[in-house]
């Protein structure tokens, strides 16, 4: 008796993904399969699309191809993208300050 494993699809497919900004072709063609377990690291000089990537991933951007994610619990599926610069606020919602702040005595309830 012969016994048949269904292949894993991937955890994430893309298919001739494309990107285009304003008249700029940001992606062109991406084709990638990210595997259950796998860890993938994304690098490449500063302009090559790595962070237009991320968005592709979790659909914050337009793009023309075909992207496909299998998840267990399809209900609480997400991928969350961590920008590289974060823009701080404080508790008034100003972003007008100094990150150590929180540190000074005089200044410190003004800061999460």
């Amino acid at each position: 008796m012969h016994s048949f494993k269904k292949q894993d699809p991937g955890l994430i497919i893309l298919n001739s993904v494309s990107v285009t900004i304003g008249s700029a072709q940001v992606l062109s063609n991406i084709n990638l399969t990210i595997q259950r377990g796998q860890q993938w690291a994304i690098t490449g000089d500063a302009g090559s699309g790595k962070t237009t990537l991320a968005h592709v991933l979790n659909g914050s951007v337009s793009f023309s191809g075909d992207l496909t994610r299998y998840f267990a619990d399809a209900t609480n599926a997400r991928i969350e993208l961590v920008e590289q610069q974060h823009h701080f606020k404080n508790l008034r919602n100003t972003s007008n300050f100094y990150y150590q702040q929180r540190f000074n005595a005089s200044e410190a309830g003004d800061s999460i």
